[in-house]
């Protein structure tokens, strides 16, 4: 996907702007480096294999561009079906390591933190190409269960790739302060996890609609306080491939 995004903007012409050939230099000294580590990893061989397969597809391809001082559609596509098998199994590799080091550290906390447990609010902030299947989110659920989400297991949506603790605790304060405002106000814990206003805009949508004689288009109402998983979940909904090994 690096080399695409490196490429690609230069398809129109890649002999004539030579621009590529720089970046793409540089990240071919980057995959060299990684292929030359392969035999320091502490991985599997069926894993090592497929590490190997995709690096040296990235390496043969980048050279050629780089020897040739052009590439076509044709060419990238080609190299880009090729790696995909691949690339579908780095993914699987990736998840595993993932899952397997945040299971080991959230059991830590949970034991550290012994009858505190129960009473511990857990953050986790996701860009939204990350919140249907998010992975840290899904590893607290394993040991806080789907009756905190909601309550003390909030996840939050951010347009940032990264955060700060500072950030997080920031969040979660206000969150905590807001449900104390709306208990004062309206008799109700969670009233303010949802927009005020979004209620009101909600008639007035309905109100709107029927004046132009149109049924309004809006979702069906949960309660203000819902412990239902943060993302799609109904099969129903929708069609298509809904996971990466569904694709053919």
């Amino acid at each position: 996907m690096a080399i695409y995004q490196i490429v690609v903007p230069y398809l129109s012409n890649p002999a004539a702007n030579q621009l590529w050939r720089g970046p793409l230099q540089a990240f071919r000294t980057q995959t060299q480096s990684a292929f030359d580590g392969l035999a320091a990893l502490d991985i599997s061989e069926d894993d090592r294999a497929v590490l190997r397969a995709i690096l040296e597809r990235n390496l043969t391809f980048m050279a050629d561009c780089l020897r040739t001082g052009t590439f076509t559609y044709e060419e990238i596509e080609k190299f880009i079906r090729g790696c995909t098998p691949y690339a579908i199994k780095t993914i699987g590799i990736g998840s595993s390591a993932q899952v397997g080091h945040w299971l080991k550290v959230v059991e830590d906390w949970k034991k550290r933190l012994g009858k505190d447990w129960e009473r511990t609010y857990a953050v986790s902030n996701t860009l939204y190409i990350a919140r249907q299947n998010n992975i840290l989110f899904s590893v607290l659920v394993q040991f806080m269960g789907t009756e905190t989400m909601g309550d003390r297991l909030l996840l939050i949506e951010t347009p940032d790739f990264e955060t700060t603790p500072e950030k997080m605790l920031e969040v979660l304060t206000r969150i905590v302060a807001d449900r104390a405002l709306g208990m004062v106000f309206f008799k109700d814990y969670f009233l303010m996890d949802v927009e005020l206003l979004g209620g009101g805009g909600r008639q007035a949508i309905e109100h709107e609609m029927n004046k132009r004689g149109l049924k309004a288009l809006l979702p069906t109402l949960a309660p203000f306080r819902s412990n239902d998983w943060p993302w799609k979940t109904d099969p129903t909904k929708g069609m298509g491939p809904s996971a990466l090994e569904e694709i053919k």
